[in-house]
């Protein structure tokens, strides 16, 4: 393993400095500044909350290039959500509980999680899990660094600060930035809602929310600058970040969004089935169902139960056959995106929610998403559909299940493909058009395409983590190729925390300029040989395009053509 990274290393000091004498140079300038960070003593932490201060110390890591930083781990953001705070929004927390030194090297507790599919290995968690990471290099000079928050993904009901290939963050730390991450609470502890219940919906958004203050209350003790915070997420993480772009309660609280291969338009990430999700709960569960009186007898639930598979298992609805998590956000009456993703005009044209926070995105996603994520059977498309849309009368569903069916039967054994295309790729594409038509500022797109030795098809979902992380099985990326591809991309991501343009000057490595997609319809091709391109739409795209109008506009044209 050391082998590897040092292999990795020195070819990225090559890529980027280009001379052996210069890359001499360079290490004797990394020896001499860790010698000073050495000297310097433990990593060490001052927060203040008016009169009152919190020390605490971290661990010291050593990244790839050689350099030293700090870890500090296990950072209470929120008060814990247990007893009479469970179902309740998170409650700042108050520092001068903690007026003492404080350990901040170890790992903090997960939290509790709802493996909706059987087949997904976990670690339980615990309810007690509002932790944050802070991950940085010493500050000197008074200067500020500019702040990455990672957002996990896990569809709303599994993941953690730790998720495996998205757990250290250290080549993005090399580039100056400082690194937030946290949990956040998932799947029915943190999505549960029900109208006239009291039960506060979507407190896994709010949870996140209180990360985002807390950055800004705290961040310049780290050494960050809370006037450069970027959000980067992956997966449902990605599209958690699409709501914060129309929530109006996070406006102010990010400057820059990275949205990694998801958005609130997939039809995993937002739930409009609430009570029929309620029942099965209830159902799991062995209570009754009736209203008022559900937020008390769910509070009385022993935590762990949350977590055992029995309960977990079939907590779906159906969506086209295929099995999506009950428990995700969901419209709770509050303000979007702890509200609506998309609303109707009175004209029943395409209206999507307003963007409320205009800043900087990069977006996109892999060439192969659906090969790893779709996970059921050739016949699942013949099961019991109960995934609500706002126009699912007969003459659409009818033709609509026909047509399903009858295209998947031209597909492969591994995957439905047309299905696959709405889960991720076809709200992706669709979220860049809208945002960079609503938006001031830059959209830029891409899709990694970078194929990893050990497969013969393409990057799959989670594939593109290992090149921004370090990946747990670092052997699996020995080549040149695989090398170069990791500098860039963790470049383009820096780049963008620090200028809001993943390519905002000339680099060794770097040799194409990415343009904005807005104004050219190009997307970056991310690969060993990364270039801009056209992004076009396929024919899967204007399928789900035709389906998506009729189901959530009525407006049935296209898709009576194609059926």
């Amino acid at each position: 393993m050391f082998q590897s990274i040092l292999f990795i290393s020195r070819i990225n000091i090559k890529v980027a400095i280009g001379t052996m004498k210069s890359e001499k140079i360079v290490l004797v300038f990394l020896i001499l500044w860790n010698l000073c960070i050495l000297a310097s003593g433990q990593c060490s932490v001052t927060m203040k909350q008016g009169l009152t201060q919190v020390q605490g110390i971290g661990a010291m890591n050593i990244a790839p290039s050689g350099q030293y930083f700090c870890s500090f781990l296990s950072i209470p953001y929120a008060k814990p959500p247990v007893g009479p705070l469970r179902f309740e929004p998170p409650q700042p927390i108050d520092l001068s509980a903690y007026s003492y030194i404080w350990d901040f090297r170890f790992r903090s507790p997960v939290c509790i999680q709802n493996p909706v599919f059987i087949n997904i290995t976990h670690d339980q968690g615990q309810e007690n899990c509002l932790y944050l990471n802070v991950y940085t290099k010493p500050t000197y000079w008074h200067s500020l660094k500019p702040v990455i928050i990672w957002v996990h993904g896990g569809l709303f009901n599994y993941g953690h600060a730790y998720f495996v290939d998205a757990d250290r963050p250290d080549l993005l730390v090399d580039e100056d930035v400082v690194v937030v991450t946290f949990n956040y609470r998932l799947g029915v502890l943190g999505f549960l809602y029900r109208e006239g219940e009291g039960i506060a919906g979507n407190n896994g958004l709010r949870d996140q929310q209180e990360v985002f203050k807390w950055v800004q209350r705290n961040i310049v003790a780290f050494g960050g600058d809370p006037k450069r915070v970027t959000l980067m997420g992956w997966s449902a993480g990605s599209a958690a970040i699409a709501y914060h772009l129309q929530a109006p309660s996070s406006l102010g609280l990010f400057h820059g969004a990275i949205m990694l291969s998801g958005v609130n338009f997939n039809p995993w990430a937002y739930q409009r089935s609430n009570e029929e999700c309620v029942k099965i709960l209830c159902n799991n569960l062995g209570i009754p169902c009736t209203r008022g009186g559900l937020k008390n007898t769910l509070k009385q639930i022993p935590a762990d139960i949350f977590g055992s598979y029995d309960f977990n298992y079939n907590l779906t609805v159906s969506y086209f056959g295929e099995p999506w998590a009950c428990f995700v956000p969901t419209f709770d009456g509050g303000d979007a995106p702890l509200g609506k993703a998309m609303v109707q005009s009175r004209h029943q044209k395409l209206k999507l929610q307003p963007i409320i926070s205009d800043v900087p995105l990069m977006i996109g996603y892999t060439v192969s998403e659906i090969w790893y994520l779709i996970r059921a059977n050739r016949n699942s498309l013949g099961a019991k559909w109960n995934y609500s849309y706002p126009y699912t009368k007969p003459n659409v569903i009818s033709p609509l299940r026909h047509f399903l069916l009858s295209k998947s039967k031209e597909l492969n054994n591994y995957s439905k493909e047309l299905i696959g295309g709405s889960a991720i790729t076809f709200g992706v594409q669709k979220f860049a058009d809208y945002y960079s038509g609503a938006a001031i500022s830059d959209t830029y797109l891409y899709r990694f395409s970078h194929k990893n030795t050990s497969n013969d098809i393409g990057a799959f979902h989670t594939d593109d983590l290992a090149y921004i992380f370090i990946p747990s099985d670092p052997t699996k990326q020995r080549t040149y190729e695989d090398a170069l591809v990791r500098y860039r991309f963790v470049r383009y991501i820096t780049n963008f925390a620090k200028f809001g343009n993943p390519t905002p000057k000339k680099d060794v490595a770097i040799t194409t300029k990415w343009v904005p997609y807005s104004k050219t319809g190009l997307r970056m091709e991310i690969s060993h040989e990364s270039k801009m391109v056209k992004d076009v739409k396929d024919e899967q795209f204007h399928r789900w395009e035709a389906i998506s109008q009729c189901l959530e506009f009525n407006l049935c044209n296209k898709f009576f053509k194609i059926t």
